[in-house]
């Protein structure tokens, strides 16, 4: 993911807005979302993505560029034209996987902060709400609609209830 104006995305009100933002400047992002196979090949480069293999030896510019290229993933990962695509096997895929980036993510929280948990679950939790897999009692919907602003307390439940789901 090297679209130059990544940082774009941050500087809106909700990732979900700043992608939005993006994608009206750049039709690039239509043209893969609408590939019949993008739920399976955004999955796979999920997959093959590790969280914590930038190096603390790298300047902040190469870290800042690392994480949000995973960002960016994350993010398309969470978008309705990917999750609608997805078959059974690759919703369990994304829900383990998910769990494992929260978990790698959390260990190095001095570098992702709750920020990137957040972003590491905005693709299942999103995929939870549309198969009516949460508890409806938690209001989580500007968190599911934008990607942004999940409580501590919200991230717990959402990892408990994909533990749930997983097994």
């Amino acid at each position: 993911m090297n679209y130059p104006l990544l940082g774009i995305i941050n500087a809106h009100n909700s990732q979900q807005a700043g992608f939005g933002f993006l994608r009206k400047k750049f039709n690039g992002f239509d043209v893969l979302l609408g590939r019949k196979d993008i739920a399976q090949v955004l999955l796979d480069l999920y997959e093959r993505t590790n969280p914590t293999n930038f190096q603390k030896t790298w300047s902040i510019h190469e870290q800042v560029r690392y994480m949000s290229s995973l960002q960016c993933l994350e993010i398309l990962l969470s978008q309705d034209e990917v999750l609608e695509k997805m078959n059974k096997d690759e919703i369990k895929r994304l829900y383990g996987e998910s769990l494992a980036k929260y978990e790698n993510k959390k260990s190095h929280f001095d570098v992702y902060s709750n920020i990137g948990l957040e972003q590491t679950l905005w693709s299942a939790t999103r995929l939870m709400k549309k198969n009516n897999q949460l508890d409806n009692k938690r209001n989580i919907d500007a968190y599911i609609n934008g990607g942004s602003n999940a409580s501590e307390d919200d991230l717990d439940f959402l990892i408990n209830e994909l533990r749930r789901l997983s097994k």
